[in-house]
């Protein structure tokens, strides 16, 4: 029995035993957190920009002309137009409370459409006063007649406001006069001078005694 070897290797693999009981099992690898990119930088923030606030300077009311006289407040004498069949012409008498001058009455006739009354005869005188005599008012209303400023006085250079001839006249005793007594102004333009008369009578275009006046519609 070979004793001696037997022991040997018995010997030997102990050995291998103990040497791989010391050495153990390898190390294990240590497990490292997961990485991640950067965070990128942060972004700078600004408060929203300040606007000012605009100034709109207030809206200014417009300018009223100046020379232009305001409409008075006029009211038609019922029957409001006539027709005269001696020339198939309309008239229409406008009543005005508060006193209308002849320059202002004149331009609210064109704007209606006709013209002051221009008067051609003793007929047409009469029919235009008989629409017109109904006011309660002393003064008559105005008709279409002017003197052309610088004409010898008092009876110079009458005229219509139509330009139809200056053919018939009716004024009353002593007219015209271009006397105008409360105010001495120049009297150059034509009216009825009294409610129950169909005589005329001069006055200052700027008078607002005469409360209407008569259009005439051709």
């Amino acid at each position: 029995m070979n004793s001696p070897k037997f022991l040997q290797k018995l010997i030997g693999v102990m050995l291998a035993i103990v040497f791989l009981a010391g050495c153990g099992a390898p190390a294990a690898t240590p497990t490292l957190p997961p990485t991640f990119p950067p965070p990128p930088p942060p972004t700078a923030t600004f408060p929203p920009p300040t606007i000012p606030p605009t100034s709109i300077p207030p809206m200014e009311a417009p300018e009223t002309p100046k020379n232009i006289q305001s409409s008075p407040t006029v009211e038609p004498v019922l029957p409001a137009r006539e027709l005269w069949p001696g020339n198939n012409h309309m008239y229409e008498v406008v009543y005005v409370s508060g006193g209308i001058s002849w320059e202002a009455a004149n331009q609210s006739a064109q704007a209606r459409g006709g013209h002051l009354a221009t008067i051609a005869s003793e007929a047409e005188n009469d029919y235009v006063f008989s629409i017109a005599s109904s006011s309660e008012h002393r003064e008559g209303f105005w008709l279409g007649g002017y003197q052309i400023p610088g004409s010898s006085e008092p009876e110079g250079d009458w005229v219509w406001v139509t330009g139809e001839p200056w053919s018939y006249t009716c004024w009353d005793v002593g007219e015209p006069n271009n006397n105008d007594i409360p105010t001495g102004m120049a009297e150059e333009r034509l009216h009825f001078h009294w409610e129950d008369s169909p005589m005329w009578n001069d006055l200052p275009a700027s008078n607002e005694v005469p409360h209407g006046y008569i259009v005439e519609y051709e």
